[in-house]
């Protein structure tokens, strides 16, 4: 299923000053069984998804200048001196620990390997940092809808090809893509997924993936410009295609 040599695809030049957006394309799939909605309004969104079903909303308001803060070189130039917090990319991911943020960028958001557990990878992601950089969050246009149902806590995370986080569950949540790919696997919350909680996605991926096609797994990859709404209690796992900046705001 994965081969560990890398090849190549490319969507934006690659140099030092760029987010590197190569990825080996076994991890990659055209399938999309995820509903995609334009035009969703608020009484639609509301019926047919709030409580029920994920939905991928593909008009969103373009967020052009915050993915522009989150380039690779404006964020080392305003936060590398930053001190973050990285989670360990398994299911509960209870061991933390404190970095430069400019040595993470440099040295640490490598390409997954599958001898690599999630729970030995340590990963930017989740609400971790949020004062601290508050500015920059600021400059996040959310989703078309209602302050009063976007009130929840942002998470923002950066990470290598291949990483992600194993099947977990939480709140209905916006998740968008800033930078790079997210390949996502998503399961409604009666339908446990068989996985390992301290292996790593790509590990699920190279194992189990294939096993897991009952008719219930939906999948999907996404990118910038889109945002996957997601309801309370479904389970899913995430899989980051070529280095990936990404932002989600909690219901």
């Amino acid at each position: 299923m994965y081969c560990n040599s890398t090849q190549s695809i490319s969507h934006d030049q690659i140099d030092t000053k760029a987010w590197d957006l190569t990825f080996d394309p076994l991890l990659y799939s055209e399938k999309c069984n995820i509903p995609r909605r334009a035009g969703l309004t608020l009484e639609d969104f509301i019926k047919d998804y709030q409580t029920t079903e994920p939905v991928i909303i593909t008009d969103v308001t373009d967020n052009q200048l915050f993915r522009q803060l989150n380039e690779r070189e404006n964020l080392l130039k305003e936060y590398g001196s930053y001190i973050v917090k990285l989670s360990t990319a398994n299911t509960h991911s209870y061991d933390k620990t404190r970095v430069l943020f400019r040595d993470y960028i440099k040295n640490m958001m490598e390409e997954q390997s599958l001898d690599r557990n999630g729970k030995d990878t340590l990963y930017h992601f989740g609400d971790n940092d949020l004062e601290e950089f508050a500015p920059l969050f600021d400059r996040y246009v959310k989703p078309p809808y209602p302050d009063s149902m976007l009130r929840g806590t942002i998470s923002w995370g950066l990470g290598g090809s291949g990483t992600g986080v194993p099947f977990h569950t939480h709140g209905a949540v916006f998740a968008e893509v800033l930078h790079g790919m997210k390949r996502w696997f998503l399961l409604p919350p009666k339908s446990r997924p068989i996985f390992d909680p301290n292996e790593s996605t790509l590990k699920w991926y190279s194992d189990i993936y294939t096993s897991q096609h009952d008719g219930t797994l939906q999948e999907c990859v996404l990118r910038p410009k889109e945002i996957l709404y997601l309801p309370h209690g479904w389970w899913h796992a995430t899989m980051n295609l070529g280095q990936s900046v990404f932002i989600s705001v909690f219901i």
